[in-house]
């Protein structure tokens, strides 16, 4: 039991490094070796799963085109009575630039 806000031991600590690691590893198709040779016995779950997150991500990107999901075509602007207000700070239209910068 925790409350909100409060300190995990070291033992959840390493856990959840545990499970990170092996998230990151079937993610990026990373097998273990080396000073982790002690885990290559997950090598074959980590290469199935890697395979499953790529299905996930292609999933996750396909996604219709802005037109098609908001009913939108390029006379839509010109007939709209009320014009959309989008609020945002500096802050995110500079987190926003960085990461438009970072993956052109």
């Amino acid at each position: 039991d925790m409350t909100a806000g409060g300190q995990i031991n070291s033992d959840q600590r390493r856990n959840l490094g545990s499970v990170a690691k092996v998230l990151q590893h079937a993610a990026s198709n990373k097998l273990f070796e080396g000073e982790n040779e002690h885990l290559s016995s997950m090598n074959n779950y980590l290469s199935e799963t890697y395979q499953e997150f790529r299905k996930y991500f292609k999933e996750a990107c396909n996604v219709p085109e802005p037109e098609e999901k908001f009913n939108m075509d390029k006379y839509t602007d010109l007939v709209t009575v009320s014009k959309p207000v989008i609020y945002i700070s500096i802050e995110e239209i500079i987190s926003t630039h960085s990461l438009l910068l970072e993956h052109q």
